[in-house]
């Protein structure tokens, strides 16, 4: 009896160690499921946006992404701005605009207060065109609107380190022949007490548009810009004999410029970047079309040694301007977010589009998939920051389009789950499928035990087959 019992303990550790280590394995199973199935990016809808709306995005000294767009508010087109806390978006409607308003910038002070510049294109006049200000400086909203001497055709907007503001404003002088004859100024605002002193950058550029990329105030109050140049044929306001890309700066005193790339190639109409280093020194990123291949791809240019180096880093799409931003992190690592737009060639028909991520931080330069959720408006704006702990944020323009609700335009924001974020995700998702799996385990365990005591004979059975007689 006594060696029955034995064997009956045994065969029970035995059956314990074989459940343990099936939960062991299953919750491994389960833990190398969820880290290679978790998506590299966390991805929230953001505000509804109108039809092909600009935005712009910086963060906050807390990292909070701060976003300033033309969107829906109430079914009016209307100057918003957004700031995300605490997981939500809280929203504060501006200004209702008309459909002339087509960008926005956005800037923070020292003390974390807004300023917002867009404008208003009145291209049937001279007249009527102004540049909108908005601010909270004081605590409350201030909107000012500042007549331009021309036709505005953009601005882009950057506060110094005594917290004054200046906007770059493109304007255009439309010019007789045909009425399409133009003459681009860059023209410069800068806030003082009592009014805005307006400046001409450099000499009006005749036959031609320019388009103001980024603008920046950097170490020593130096300002950046980069820009586009398209040159037009007489008579032709929709074909440019060259697009020239430039780089702007006031480092030696004055306004001084360089042409980074004058090629055909360079895009009219895509969105191109540039952030400053802590040393002043410029990163560019734009999209330039590849003759060999056919397609567009994604340049990085800087000038850190002196002159401007060009290096083609990735690929874009095929037929479609595409826009780019970039950002530099605490080891200046450079991080790249654009968009890649395939179309067929045979039929115009939209076959892929995807909002991609490339970085250099390892050594070489890696491109992943953000999302895959269409965002056609290629010449609107990408954008994305980095905080101080060097998390990278991406903002960027979706549109779902369906039989039943027709187009629906929203802003998309992206951040890149880390590797303790993938594992801790990982770890409380397999530890819940191990204890949803511990029931079934259990039932198991007691249909198996019931089924061997019915075929195994009772104790009493074993000892009377052993009597003598």
């Amino acid at each position: 009896m006594s060696g029955s019992i034995g064997t009956s303990q045994v065969s029970a550790k035995r059956i314990a160690l074989i459940v343990l280590s099936l939960f062991v394995a299953f919750f491994l199973i389960m833990m190398a499921f969820f880290v290679l199935t978790t998506p590299d990016w966390r991805i929230e809808n953001a505000p509804n946006a109108w039809t092909e709306s600009p935005h712009d995005m910086v963060l906050d000294s807390q990292g909070n992404p701060c976003m300033a767009f033309l969107g829906d508010y109430r079914g009016y087109y209307t100057l918003i701005f957004g700031k995300r806390i605490a997981d939500s978006w809280n929203m504060t409607p501006l200004k209702t605009l008309n459909w002339d308003f087509f960008d926005v910038s956005i800037a923070l002070d020292s003390k974390g207060k807004v300023h917002i510049s867009t404008g208003c294109d009145n291209a049937t006049s001279h007249k009527g065109s102004y540049v909108t200000y908005a601010t909270n400086e004081n605590g409350s909203w201030v909107i000012k609107d500042i007549a331009t001497e021309y036709i505005y055709a953009g601005s882009k907007i950057a506060v110094d380190s005594h917290d004054l503001v200046h906007i770059l404003c493109s304007e255009s002088e439309r010019g007789i022949l045909n009425g399409y004859v133009y003459t681009a100024h860059l023209m410069l605002l800068t806030e003082t007490p009592n009014e805005w002193n307006v400046s001409k950058v450099f000499d009006p550029i005749e036959n031609a548009s320019t388009q103001i990329q980024s603008f920046d105030i950097a170490g020593g109050d130096s300002m950046h810009a980069l820009i586009r140049n398209n040159f037009y044929k007489p008579g032709s306001p929709s074909n440019s004999e060259i697009s020239q890309l430039q780089y702007c700066s006031t480092m030696s005193g004055n306004w001084t410029q360089e042409t980074i790339q004058s090629d055909l190639r360079i895009l009219s109409t895509g969105r191109a970047s540039m952030i400053i280093d802590d040393n002043n020194k410029s990163h560019v990123c734009y999209y330039l079309w590849d003759n060999a291949t056919s397609s567009y791809g994604i340049v990085y240019a800087n000038n850190i040694g002196g002159s401007w180096a060009i290096n083609r880093v990735g690929y874009g799409g095929n037929n479609w301007p595409t826009s780019c931003s970039l950002a530099i992190d605490t080891k200046n690592a450079i991080h790249i977010a654009y968009y890649a737009i395939y179309y067929n060639s045979n039929d115009g028909s939209l076959t892929n589009h995807t909002e991609r991520y490339l970085t250099n931080q390892d050594g070489s330069w890696k491109a992943t998939i953000i999302d895959n959720v269409r965002g056609w408006i290629a010449s609107q704006r990408i954008c994305i920051a980095i905080g101080s702990n060097d998390q990278v944020q991406i903002s960027y323009l979706c549109n779902l389009r369906s039989a039943e609700s027709g187009d629906r335009w929203f802003f998309r924001y992206a951040t890149p789950y880390s590797m303790l974020e993938t594992f801790e995700n990982a770890t409380v998702m397999a530890s819940l499928y191990t204890l949803a799996a511990m029931p079934f385990v259990g039932i198991g365990i007691l249909v198996y035990w019931r089924r061997k005591n019915r075929s195994s004979p009772s104790m009493e059975q074993e000892q009377g087959d052993n009597r003598e007689f």
